[in-house]
């Protein structure tokens, strides 16, 4: 009985499946360049947000001191958010900020920088507030100091409450040794929209108005 030789041919690696542009369907990029970043600042805080970037998994915030700086990574992790605040600064000092994109591709570039500056320490008592603001945190520390003051006729504390140039939509109720002050270079650069009383413990409101601060 005679054997036959059986040629076998090596296999083949398996290709990719190519994509209609050419590219690998295995093949990932990183996310885009996130855009829109700004920055609100208190006096040992700014609070960083930007436009959300499809397909990313999170974001790095870079910090640095001056626009043209080392910009240092503050975050531990990606940020899940497209929010972020940053805690623990020095007072009356101009923080530049840059965002990127992280995803399974990698991590974008840096966007483009934003300043953002501390405010004074006037006190644990003084409140100075800017238009780009929240207006439901400038209305809830507003209401805590109502609430603080309405009854205190014959209390030692004093508040001030400190408005930059700008329009204001919050109600404000004014109690006992509190100022209300719009700041700027003419009386009508500070207004508010909301209604105002002043209203101690007691006491009849006035009507509610639209006020220009003086």
């Amino acid at each position: 009985m005679s054997l036959r030789q059986l040629s076998v041919q090596p296999s083949q690696p398996s290709q990719p499946q190519q994509t209609s542009g050419g590219s690998s369907s295995h093949s990932t990029r990183a996310p885009s360049t996130p855009v829109g970043l700004g920055a609100s600042c208190t006096t040992n805080s700014c609070r960083l947000s930007w436009s959300p970037v499809s397909g990313a998994a999170g974001y790095n915030l870079y910090r640095a001191v001056s626009s043209g700086g080392a910009y240092s990574k503050i975050n531990s992790s990606p940020i899940a958010a497209a929010a972020y605040t940053d805690i623990g600064l020095t007072t009356s000092t101009t923080f530049y900020y840059k965002i990127s994109a992280v995803g399974s591709g990698g991590e974008s570039a840096l966007s483009t920088p934003v300043a953002g500056t501390t405010q004074l320490d006037f006190g644990t008592h003084v409140y100075l507030f800017d238009p780009s603001m929240d207006p439901a945190s400038i209305q809830s520390t507003m209401d805590t100091v109502f609430a603080t003051q309405e009854s205190a006729e014959f209390s030692p504390e004093r508040y001030a409450l400190l408005f930059k140039p700008g329009s204001y939509q919050v109600n404000g109720r004014v109690g006992f040794y509190t100022q209300v002050s719009g700041l700027g270079q003419n009386p009508g650069d500070a207004t508010s929209r909301g209604a105002w009383m002043r209203m101690p413990s007691g006491a009849m409101p006035t009507p509610p108005v639209i006020l220009a601060f003086r």
